[in-house]
């Protein structure tokens, strides 16, 4: 059931696109208050919550907790999402996910070798993005 026909608002409708527009990506609710605020259609933070919220009960959203800190949120719409895993950056703290075959098999070997089911979507590794790379970070202060 999509949540937004229930009692449409402007402000759903607007949180409702960023979202989908975003769907391959997971942002946080700042990131999402930032984006909204670019293109001037902002938003309450209540509100965006609030709606967050529904759309997770729903199935449409699905939240993701990766260092006990930071909460992303990413679209499913009505698809049944995969596990995956997490890749953030500890520059710019851009995450995104990764479903590769070779962490597959990584995945499964440990399963089998160590008895140990990992939850896929709390896995997270840490390490620069390719722009943050390109960029010329400062390697002498990176840990």
């Amino acid at each position: 059931m999509n949540s937004v026909k229930n009692y449409q608002t402007k402000q759903k409708v607007i949180i409702l696109d960023l979202l989908q527009r975003n769907q391959s990506v997971h942002l946080t609710v700042e990131q999402m208050l930032n984006i909204l605020k670019e293109e001037e259609t902002p938003v309450g933070k209540t509100t965006l919550y609030r709606f967050l919220e529904t759309m997770i009960d729903s199935g449409e959203v699905q939240k993701f907790n990766l260092d006990n800190i930071t909460s992303c949120y990413q679209y499913v719409g009505t698809d049944k999402v995969h596990n995956h895993y997490h890749l953030k950056c500890n520059i710019c703290g851009k995450i995104t996910h990764v479903d590769d075959p070779c962490i597959n098999r990584m995945n499964n070997k440990i399963e089998k070798t160590c008895d140990f089911k990992i939850d896929q979507s709390r896995t997270v590794f840490y390490g620069i993005c390719k722009e943050c790379q390109e960029n010329k970070y400062d390697k002498e202060n990176y840990k």
